[in-house]
């Protein structure tokens, strides 16, 4: 029960954090983002074409995941990720890469999330790291969004290098 409550109070502070522009990096009016593609995009061209591979050097994901730890530091609140990584509010990230989106066993995911029809690849993660409820209407994630583009791409390299 008191795991529960505290659960609730995260989600509550998290909340008011996001509507206070406190949490996150994002939001607001931006061509770039709002040129990103959407879940049924994504489904779409991995239909066509499958699912992208990402196409770093080891360096470039190396120093990517460096400066993607750093960033990570903001969602360690609901997602874990590494050696014994479990579920909180949000789902492992474990092996997200390449993972059919709503697929984490034992995870209770929104029904945007689990009728969803991708794989996390670059392009998704991408797409969702920059405005989540842009491209999955209805994820119950509260997350802000991360603007800048580098940025994303430190965060989905160590989304790589820091799973199990």
């Amino acid at each position: 029960m008191d795991q529960y409550l505290v659960r609730i109070a995260r989600q509550l502070l998290l909340g008011v954090a996001l509507s206070l522009g406190v949490v996150g990096c994002g939001g607001g009016a931006n061509d770039a983002l709002d040129a990103l593609p959407s879940a049924i995009d994504v489904a779409q061209r991995q239909a066509e074409v499958g699912v992208t591979a990402l196409n770093w050097s080891d360096a470039d994901l190396q120093r990517l995941s460096v400066r993607g730890a750093a960033l990570y530091k903001q969602c360690r609140v609901c997602h874990q990720i590494g050696a014994g990584a479990q579920h909180r509010s949000g789902p492992s990230l474990n092996q997200v890469v390449g993972r059919k989106a709503g697929s984490a066993a034992g995870f209770s995911y929104s029904t945007a999330m689990r009728s969803s029809d991708f794989v996390w690849d670059e392009a998704a993660l991408d797409a969702w790291l920059a405005r989540p409820w842009r491209f999955l209407p209805g994820t119950s994630m509260q997350y802000g969004g991360i603007s800048d583009a580098e940025d994303r791409r430190a965060m989905i390299a160590y989304l790589v290098t820091a799973s199990e």
